[in-house]
């Protein structure tokens, strides 16, 4: 397994593409990324991971990697866990690519996040309905459809997402 750690940017000491604006990195162990993309793999998965572990990119193409402040492991493809996606879900603990480990300040705004969500699509559900209702043309259906989805949004509302990840989401209301 091929790993360079933190790549920063740097000038080399002899620019052999003068006048073009070019990027350098070098990684800790003093080696460039331009030569280095040789010696990996062309059927490992790249990834490039921050000094925590978390995996920002990966990529089976070296090349389209561009690991500023990144490390870079190269890891078979058959060993990543199964449903890897490589969207910062996953960490990497120096041998392996694993679950991330959420902290509880990050499960709260993941929750807050969908939470925000959820009401959005509710409000936006409610909308029409009510505008149905207030001319005076709302069927017997949409009026039922309307208090459902107010019902799920007021029940969203009262979520308590400090609790996260134990939220039990209320369902949302079936448009039919």
């Amino acid at each position: 397994m091929i790993i360079y750690t933190n790549f920063q940017l740097y000038t080399p000491e002899v620019d052999e593409t003068p006048g073009l604006n070019i990027g350098y990195l070098i990684s800790d162990e003093g080696v460039d990324w331009y030569e280095c993309q040789s010696e990996f793999s062309d059927v490992t998965m790249k990834i490039g991971f921050d000094a925590t572990g978390l995996i920002r990119t990966c990529s089976m193409d070296v090349s389209m990697l561009w690991p500023v402040g990144l490390s870079v492991a190269e890891v078979a493809v058959a060993d990543l866990p199964e449903g890897f996606s490589g969207a910062e879900k996953w960490s990497f603990d120096g041998k392996a690519v694993i679950a991330r480990e959420y902290t509880q300040e990050e499960l709260i705004a993941l929750a807050n996040s969908k939470k925000q969500k959820l009401m959005a699509a509710a409000t936006s559900a409610i909308a029409p309905l009510q505008d149905a209702v207030d001319i005076g043309e709302a069927t017997d259906t949409e009026i039922a459809l309307l208090k459902a989805w107010k019902k799920y949004r007021v029940l969203l509302n009262r979520i308590d997402t400090s609790s996260a990840p134990d939220i039990e989401w209320p369902p949302a209301p079936d448009n039919n």
